[in-house]
């Protein structure tokens, strides 16, 4: 897309962000307010319709300090945007640059994204794509906020009893649940399963499986993690494999035993 491109009288394109998983993102500035913001674009012929869906969970997510602001969805005849709050550095940028995060760190960003997951869920929703990329700070200078952003694969949480079969692994093969690789419907469960192999990364700087290209190395390292985790940590990530399929995690219990694991050298 241009620069100097102009959506909807008002947005004008000034350079590309980068890619997300369906569409393309820019920076753009509010010609009458001055005011910087990010544009998601996906093309309206796109197979996936990502973008629809996701600016619908913005508005039923509603306002709060971890979810950015939507400012407008539209389209033309070549595309559909979204245009949110322009937010800084995402976790896998800092973790780049900066390198493994402290123990203390980790899991009290852990703790931090638990909360937010927990508030998704209480709007009925399962993300379905936590990972490093996906936690934007609020600018360059303030460390102290996390947003979530993508919400393309966001969905409603399912109500049946017994999950369905999927025919393709939902969300990233670096931080997905082994429920994922086996093609099992998702939950809640899964959400925090994920956020689990994020904050090893974060801890560690890596991941056993993070240069593999094969799902089943992937899958058989996610099995043998017990010598990368202390036993809490492990524990607790097999306490939330062992929840039911529809079975509403506890929230509180996990922050504590995550805090637990910070004390442990």
């Amino acid at each position: 897309m241009p620069t100097s491109f102009v959506i909807n009288n008002k947005y004008e394109i000034l350079n590309k962000l980068g890619n997300g998983s369906f569409g393309s993102i820019y920076k753009a500035v509010n010609i009458h307010k001055s005011e910087f913001v990010a544009i998601k674009v996906e093309r309206i012929n796109s197979p996936f319709k990502m973008l629809k869906n996701e600016s619908y969970v913005y508005n039923h997510l509603g306002t709060l300090s971890c979810i950015p602001a939507i400012k407008w969805f539209g389209h033309d005849e070549q595309n559909y945007y979204m245009v949110v709050q322009l937010l800084g550095p995402s976790l896998k940028d800092v973790l780049i640059n900066n390198g493994a995060f402290s123990k203390h760190s980790s899991l009290t960003i852990a703790v931090h994204i638990l909360s937010i997951i927990q508030y998704i869920h209480s709007k009925g929703f399962i993300h379905r794509d936590i990972k490093l990329d996906n936690f934007l700070f609020k600018n360059t200078s303030n460390f102290n906020m996390l947003y979530v952003i993508d919400f393309g694969l966001c969905t409603h949480i399912p109500r049946n009893k017994t999950p369905n079969k999927t025919t393709e692994l939902i969300g990233s093969p670096l931080y997905a649940s082994l429920n994922a690789h086996n093609k099992i419907e998702l939950h809640m469960r899964d959400d925090i399963i994920s956020l689990f192999y994020m904050t090893c990364h974060l801890e560690l700087g890596t991941l056993p499986w993070l240069n593999d290209n094969q799902m089943n190395d992937i899958i058989e390292k996610k099995k043998n993690l017990n010598g990368l985790m202390n036993s809490i940590f492990y524990r607790t990530l097999l306490n939330c494999y062992a929840f039911e399929f529809n079975e509403t995690p506890n929230y509180t219990l996990i922050k504590r035993r995550l805090l637990e694991n910070s004390n442990v050298t």
